[in-house]
């Protein structure tokens, strides 16, 4: 008989899995036991591995370790506590290999703690499959030799803040299937290189948030790249980017700021090419178009502060089923986001189910535009109906909505705004200058007259 004793039901905390009787456990194979503490994360297969002295066996060989600090329990001193526990699961761990190694650092803003050399070490000596690492990172360059000399490595995501990544002399990466490099700036030192050339099986390349202030020209050959991903790196608009890569099928390309100059489309099964918020196009299906916008959202808003296009807002607004593609996503390092946007329904709607996923946004700005030579239908929004997957805004506490014309869609945000955000302190509404007086002035009336879940929150109008 197994039985769960502990707290109340009401709380979820210190409970402990005791067996009386039998231990079922001991008939399990050991490779079940594996397969269960694998679907959990490092911190709850711990847990779970003292209830039992053969989930405690299991849990020293588990291939997976995934370590993410947002989701560690909040206590005092909470980053020594998380340094103790990693220290520890790597101290205990069998010399069994691991196929997956993860440290999700952040965000940054409020992570104290900074990727050890050690860490990177012991996923190398076990013959790592998979190495993620989102930070900041102590011993730089130690860790970048050791990284790019693991020839076990078939996916490596590096998103290190503050790293000046200087490419190894030596690379020995022969399995290295996806790489994805984010927040790193590369120095002049290796701009006339062909930096992925020594990645003989490389198949998918993503750059998010890199730096490209140094580069004339980025120049990339393999033989076997399928998918080329470029989002968001500063610099990358004046930089020639050559490519020779024969089996390429996905070529994505976005920059907030217009190139200076042309850029060559490689011929694929599907691109999307965003040059400014006046130049978006892409080639192939719809449904992979969704899939490819949804993925990129994912990957851009998973910093600490960023500024998005109307691009963005405007084809996730087209995903059908967006709701249910971001149900399960949380946003857990995004602080502050500027945004741009028509002043029209469905551009508000993804505007506010994004919002919701950001637990810990603090700062939004909204700006609202209308490109030359477009009608924008000024219909209304209905506040109550058709909000599936939006949420409360927790830890949103200031507000900005520039170039405010006072339409249905946009009086309806302001009120959703007010009406979902507890902690509000201050919401700036600053007028379109075309918007008269009188208009102005009935606005701002009604504006002050909805209700507000932070009954203190200031609304200043400029």
């Amino acid at each position: 008989m197994m039985l769960i004793e502990g707290e109340s039901s009401s709380s979820n905390r210190h409970r402990r899995l005791v067996v009386r009787g039998t231990d079922m456990l001991s008939t399990l194979p050991q490779h079940i036991l594996t397969e269960i503490l694998s679907h959990l994360s490092t911190i709850d297969a711990a847990r779970v591995s003292f209830s039992s002295k053969n989930f405690m066996t299991t849990w020293r060989l588990l291939p997976n370790l995934v370590f993410d600090y947002s989701k560690f329990p909040a206590m005092v001193d909470k980053a020594h506590s998380f340094l103790r526990f990693v220290d520890w699961t790597i101290a205990h761990h069998h010399e069994s290999d691991v196929k997956i190694f993860e440290l999700q650092l952040g965000p940054t803003t409020y992570c104290e703690v900074s990727i050890k050399y050690q860490w990177v070490e012991f996923a190398i000596q076990h013959n790592v499959q998979k190495l993620v690492f989102h930070g900041k990172v102590c011993g730089t360059q130690n860790l970048v030799d050791s990284i790019f000399s693991c020839r076990s490595l078939v996916k490596l995501e590096l998103s290190a803040y503050e790293l000046v990544f200087s490419w190894p002399e030596t690379i020995q990466l022969p399995n290295l299937k996806k790489l994805k490099l984010k927040f790193l700036l590369l120095p002049e030192m290796i701009t006339n290189q062909d930096l992925f050339s020594n990645f003989p099986a490389l198949e998918k390349l993503s750059m998010f948030f890199c730096n490209f202030a140094f580069f004339n020209v980025l120049s990339i050959s393999s033989s076997r790249l399928t998918e080329f991903m470029m989002s968001a790196c500063p610099g990358m608009e004046s930089c020639l980017i050559r490519l020779q890569t024969p089996s390429l099928s996905k070529f994505i390309y976005t920059s907030w700021d217009p190139r200076e100059s042309v850029l060559q489309v490689p011929p694929c099964a599907f691109s999307l090419v965003v040059n400014g918020d006046d130049s978006c196009i892409y080639k192939g299906s719809p449904n992979e178009l969704s899939q490819t916008i949804v993925k990129l959202s994912r990957e851009l808003f998973r910093t600490s502060y960023i500024t998005t296009g109307r691009w963005l807002i405007q084809y996730l607004s087209l995903v059908h089923d967006l709701p249910r593609q971001l149900a399960f996503v949380t946003y857990n390092y995004l602080l502050m986001l500027n945004v741009n946007l028509w002043p029209v329904a469905r551009h508000v709607k993804t505007l506010m189910l994004l919002v919701s996923k950001c637990p810990k946004l603090s700062v939004l700005s909204i700006n609202f535009v209308t490109p030359q030579g477009r009608i924008v239908n000024r219909g209304n929004w209905g506040y109550e109906a058709n909000n599936d997957g939006v949420g409360d805004f927790g830890d949103l506490n200031n507000v900005t909505i520039e170039n405010f014309g006072g339409n249905g869609t946009e009086m309806t945000l302001v009120r959703h705004l007010l009406a979902r955000t507890p902690h509000l302190h201050i919401m700036r509404i600053e007028m379109n200058p075309l918007l008269d007086d009188v208009d102005a002035d009935l606005k701002i009336h009604q504006i002050l007259e909805y209700w507000r879940a932070a009954p203190s929150a200031n609304i200043i109008f400029d």
